[in-house]
């Protein structure tokens, strides 16, 4: 999968999670940056060809991204990911680097 290939993905999954849980892009924009940005690093650091994440709990869920493993937020706003030893593969996205 391609950079261009994962934020498309990422787009799409985004729009299916607004639509399917309600979500109000005026409601709170913050949040629908950091999934989408979220989303888009999950998906360039997954191999899924030769390898998985050794824990993905909750992430791409409906769950609060603050939820999310190795995610740390305060005020709902992501402050920190912490996935270390999470056999994460491939490179941070240019859009979010």
């Amino acid at each position: 999968i391609n950079s261009c290939e994962n934020t498309n993905f990422a787009i799409l999954w985004l729009t299916n999670d607004m639509i399917e849980n309600e979500r109000i892009l005026e409601e709170d924009p913050t949040m629908i940056t950091q999934r989408f940005t979220l989303v888009l690093f999950f998906l360039s650091l997954t191999n899924s060809y030769s390898s998985k994440w050794i824990d993905e709990s909750l992430w791409l869920s409906s769950y609060s991204e603050c939820d999310w493993f190795g995610i740390k937020c305060i005020k709902n706003q992501v402050i920190e990911i912490e996935l270390r030893n999470n056999n994460l593969v491939g490179n941070i996205p240019a859009e979010i680097s």
